[in-house]
């Protein structure tokens, strides 16, 4: 599992972009937040079942205090124990990243 950015890297008349203009590091930027606060939701919903205990819990409770800060799940550095414990929620920014750059076909 991963997750794959396009990133449009061009001007084009006929496409137009949601905020107007081409800024490829502030689409990344938007998309990554969108997905730290999608995982946080999750851990959240988690968090409040009384079903949530032991390794799963800690671990939760470590990752939400990182994603409350803007740092990806993958970059809070969780053990393997950590990792099998939270594997079936598939938290979107544990899984790693490939940026693919769409770029115009003069470039």
């Amino acid at each position: 599992d991963a997750i794959c950015h396009l990133i449009r890297c061009y001007d084009d008349p006929d496409v137009i972009h949601v905020d107007g203009k081409v800024d490829p590091i502030a689409d990344a930027e938007i998309v990554n937040l969108e997905l730290l606060l999608a995982d946080l939701a999750h851990v959240g919903r988690r968090l409040e079942k009384n079903t949530c205990k032991g390794t799963e819990r800690s671990t939760l409770v470590k990752i939400e205090a990182g994603l409350e800060k803007g740092v990806p799940a993958r970059a809070i550095g969780l053990s393997e124990d950590e990792k099998c414990a939270i594997k079936s929620m598939g938290l979107l920014t544990l899984k790693p990243v490939v940026y693919t750059f769409n770029v115009d076909e003069v470039d």
